[in-house]
């Protein structure tokens, strides 16, 4: 039997995109964001050059060294993230801070990122089962995808 260990907050507003953020998708995003765990932050240029995404990373980066926020970056292509001194210390979710636009295949990259999202959460309940962070609220891990 498989363990469910993620499960991802998203609704279909959001997915459209930050174009047309109206209060109550603003207080809905807010809301999700502090109901999860964690977030995967889908890095990217476009990602960076967003006023709302660079608002969402820094509630991110502070939730993380605030109270154990597990933060997971996913470099999807060649972009100035370690600009960002927060973010140098997080890990990313390929070897080496790789692009996931520079593996040979996407079978390959997807492979590495599933692989290190796995080390990500054990090494999480590791800290958890220890006290250095908060357990989850629902004893399920709950992500929130990032925009890109």
């Amino acid at each position: 039997m498989t363990e469910t260990i993620i499960s991802l907050h998203l609704k279909e507003e959001i997915k459209k995109g930050y174009r047309t953020l109206s209060k109550d998708l603003i207080d809905e995003i807010d809301r999700k964001i502090n109901e999860s765990d964690g977030a995967i932050m889908f890095l990217s240029p476009d990602y960076l050059n967003s006023k709302s995404c660079i608002k969402e990373m820094k509630r991110f980066i502070e939730l993380h060294n605030k109270n154990g926020f597990l933060l997971l970056p996913l470099v999807l292509k060649v972009c100035l993230w370690q600009e960002y001194d927060d973010l140098k210390s997080i890990l990313s979710l390929t070897t080496d801070a790789a692009p996931l636009s520079k593996f040979k295949t996407i079978e390959e990259g997807l492979a590495n990122v599933v692989s290190n999202i796995r080390k990500s959460i054990e090494n999480h309940r590791s800290l958890i089962a220890h006290g250095s962070v908060g357990a989850s609220h629902s004893g399920q891990r709950r992500f929130y995808p990032s925009c890109f």
